[in-house]
Formats: C-alpha cells, sequence, structure tokens
C-alpha cells in the first residue's frame, strides 16, 4: 500500500499509523524510544516535551510585569493553557541594571517588576500557570549579555528556586565570550539547579546557540552543534543550533535550517529529555501554512513546544494550529522518541516518528517552491501485514 498526497510548497501532512492501523493527517507527531527507566521518567520534570510561551520573539528585551500578566492571562482565556502550553517564560531583559544588589543576589529591574520577581512568580502561578526564568552560564560581561551566573551557580539557583520558578533557560552568550568549555559550565550549574536548597523541581534547558561561520570560527566542543554529546544527561532540553531567527522575524527557510540541524541526533532523546530545535514563531514572517510546516516539524521532532510570538496577536488560524489534538498527540506521545527520516533527504520527504500505541506517525513534507506529490509505503514505515486505515487530518 502505497500513501501519497499532492502538497503545495513548504507545507507538511502528517499521519499515524497503527501496527495494524495506517492514519494520516496535516499537522501530526510524535517521538521515537525504545525502553525507558520508568523511574527516571517519573521523577523528571518534564516527562514529555514541555510547552509554553518565552518573551524574546514576540517582545523582545524591554517587557514587563503588566505585559507578561496580560499574555498570562490571555494563555488561558484562549486555550492555549488547556492545550498544554503552561509555561510563562522570560528571556533576557528582566534584570535590573545592576543585576545583582548589595546581597549578591540577582534583582529584577524595580520599574518593569515593581512587585519582585517571586511576586510575579506567584502571580503566574495563581493563573494555574508555571513560571519560567532566564540567566546564562558565564560571567556578566556589559554590552554582551544582560546578566551572567558564573561564580554563583549554587546562589543563583537557589534564588530562582525560592523565587519559585518552574524551568530555567540557561544561554551561552557570555559564556562564550569568555572562552568557556560549555560542557563543564552547563553541567555545574544543572547540578546546582538539581541541588537547589529549596529541594524545588526545576525543567533545565540550556541555550547554546554558537555556530560557526554564523558567530564566528569556534571549535566544535563550544558549538551548539555538540551539545547533544552530553546534554541529554543534564537537562530536559537543550538547543540544537543557532536561533530560529531575530526579534519579530522568524522564516521559514531557516526553520527548516533548525529541523536539519536538530535532526542529527534522534538517539539521545526521550522521556524527560528532549533536542530542542528553538521556538514556534507564528505570525512572525511565515504564513499560517508555512507556520504549520513548523508546526508538524517540531512535532514529529519531539520537541518542546514554546510560542515565540506574542499570543495576543495571533490570527484564528494560526491559535487553531497551535492547539490541533492530533498534532500536540504526536509531540506529546509518551514514548519520547524523536522522529527520523525515511530514506534520503529530497525536495520531497517523508519523516516517521512511532507512538507508544504501535502506531506511526508519519510527515509528509514539501520543501519545494511548485506542487508535488509526497508519496511513502507502509514498508518503507517498517510496518508489517495487508490491511492499513489511514487518518489524513
Amino acid at each position: 500500500m502505497r500513501t501519497h498526497h499532492r502538497w503545495e510548497a513548504v507545507t507538511a501532512s502528517l499521519l499515524t499509523a497503527g501496527a495494524l492501523t495506517l492514519s494520516a493527517g496535516a499537522a501530526h507527531a510524535a517521538p521515537v524510544r525504545g525502553t525507558t527507566d520508568g523511574a527516571a521518567v517519573s521523577s523528571s520534570p518534564s516527562p514529555t516535551p514541555y510547552q509554553g510561551w518565552n518573551t524574546y520573539f514576540g517582545l523582545g528585551g524591554d517587557f514587563d510585569q503588566d505585559e507578561v500578566l496580560d499574555v498570562a492571562d490571555y494563555l488561558v482565556s484562549s486555550g492555549l493553557a488547556d492545550a498544554g502550553y503552561d509555561i510563562v517564560w522570560l528571556d533576557g531583559g528582566w534584570q535590573a541594571d545592576v543585576s545583582r544588589g548589595d546581597d549578591g543576589l540577582l534583582q529584577g529591574d524595580p520599574a518593569r517588576f515593581p512587585g519582585g520577581m517571586k511576586a510575579l512568580a506567584d502571580a503566574i502561578h495563581a493563573k494555574g500557570l508555571r513560571a519560567g526564568i532566564y540567566t546564562d552560564a558565564g560571567p556578566y560581561i556589559p554590552g554582551t549579555c544582560g546578566l551572567g551566573s558564573y561564580g554563583s551557580y549554587q546562589t543563583d539557583a537557589d534564588t530562582f528556586a525560592a523565587w519559585g520558578y518552574d524551568a530555567v533557560k540557561v544561554d551561552f552568550l557570555c559564556g562564550i565570550t569568555a572562552d568557556l568549555d560549555p560542557k563543564t559550565v552547563f553541567t555545574a550549574f544543572s547540578t546546582a539547579l538539581r541541588n537547589n536548597s529549596s529541594h524545588r523541581p526545576m525543567i533545565v534547558n540550556l541555550c547554546n546557540p554558537v555556530t560557526s561561520p554564523d558567530w564566528g570560527d569556534y571549535p566544535e566542543s563550544q558549538q551548539s552543534t555538540s551539545t547533544w554529546s552530553y546534554a541529554s544527561d543534564i537537562a530536559e532540553s537543550w538547543r540544537t543550533y543557532t536561533d530560529v531567527g531575530f526579534v519579530g522575524d522568524i522564516k521559514i527557510k531557516d526553520a527548516f535550517r533548525n529541523f536539519d540541524a536538530n535532526a542529527r541526533h534522534p538517539e539521545v532523546a526521550g522521556p524527560g529529555h528532549f533536542s530542542d530545535p528553538d521556538y514556534l514563531g507564528p505570525g512572525l514572517g511565515m504564513t499560517d501554512e508555512q507556520f504549520r510546516t513548523q508546526m508538524t516539524l517540531w512535532a514529529i521532532a519531539a520537541a518542546p513546544l514554546v510560542i515565540g510570538s506574542d499570543p495576543r496577536t495571533l490570527s484564528d488560524e494560526a491559535l487553531a494550529i497551535l492547539t490541533d489534538d492530533d498534532v500536540l498527540a504526536v509531540d506529546q506521545d509518551p514514548l519520547g522518541v524523536q522522529g527520523t527520516r525515511v530514506g534520503d533527504a529530497a525536495t520531497t520527504e517523508a519523516w516517521a516518528k512511532p507512538l507508544a500505541d504501535g502506531s506511526v506517525a508519519v510527515a509528509l513534507v514539501n520543501r519545494g517552491d511548485s506542487a508535488a506529490e509526497v508519496s511513502t509505503t507502509a514498508a518503507e514505515l517498517g510496518l508489517t501485514g495487508d490491511r492499513f486505515t489511514v487518518l489524513d487530518t
């Protein structure tokens, strides 16, 4: 049996397929993994890819308490929170101009966050959501990054936990400027976060965006493309390439670029630890159809689903794509396997991801500039039997 569809350029379709059941869908994905350590998975703060919203691409670095809480309210009222997007994640920009007080502790900007960072986390929790925050693994270097935790890892880990944050993004902008080894400092910081004095579980996202030649001439060990080799043991997620775009500007070609880089090492992803190709970018330069492609690819990759846009500005179609039950079920599949390409890289491709119920999710992708038929077969998907049911969503 062959399944095939004719799609316009840069669109994707997703199929879910059972051992004796084949289903096809236009926005679907899931992780592929074998046996897992149940104890390790159950203790993880993110056994499936986490979901949420981050301030960076949509609001930039000058956001304030009122904006953050207004977006939090919108996550709830729009149904995004019910669909799983429940982390309100502050990126760089929350800190004061002098990021540490006389006591050596990090501090938020008092004008933009008058109640303080703990009060903000409490307000987010009161809405039924989780709170995330940002820092850098390097030392604070004015003009390079807004704040840095190098030399204060345990202090900052304890501070974030005491404030009540549920997730921490650890960047590497000052880390690379200071010529640090990312494996060494990420491991030390992750250990501090695990051992925080409040015993608070916190999701750890390692964000090394350094790539060559984009960032300059750096050894492979310092680049994002090497993070996979150690990160799955110390973090819930790790960036696999440079940023997917710029503030207010994410293009489909860069989404494909990041997806392809992310696809290089699917073997290290699984329940509780996932490869991260960066944020979702609806309304930031892609058409709704192009964004549907990004959403499908991120889901087939078992990637964290973090909205980079200002959700309050999104079209009804973009919201529908973000909350598509079939696509989210693929991304959130408990097997935790990262999907892989079926066959060779080409303009038209099929990507497959086994699911926990024995079915297979398949994304049919056309990277070209004109309509094309994209197809795959049950045999190519590794399915046996002579009868299949196809669901196209």
